[in-house]
């Protein structure tokens, strides 16, 4: 990496966070969706809160009217009770 692009430093990171940062956002979710896993973080003052993080894998998985409520569920907490996120 660093002898074929002269590159000198390498940043490594969670791709949904540097997007949720570069749109200038201080509170809210980083969503990541995939094809095989789909990962929520929240985001206060800026930083994410990995603690609370959520990440579903969807093997042979179909989004039934039961998983669209638990995920409504997870969207519609406001910030400020994101300490009290379901497990």
């Amino acid at each position: 990496m660093f002898e074929l692009y002269n590159a000198p430093s390498v940043t490594y990171g969670i791709d949904s966070l540097f997007a949720f940062s570069r749109q200038k956002h201080e509170d809210g979710l980083a969503v990541s969706l995939g094809h095989n896993a789909s990962t929520i973080i929240p985001v206060v003052n800026g930083r994410g809160v990995l603690s609370r993080a959520k990440r579903w894998v969807m093997r042979e998985f179909t989004l039934t009217k039961g998983s669209h409520e638990a995920f409504r569920g997870v969207v519609n907490k406001p910030l400020s009770s994101c300490s009290s996120l379901p497990s």
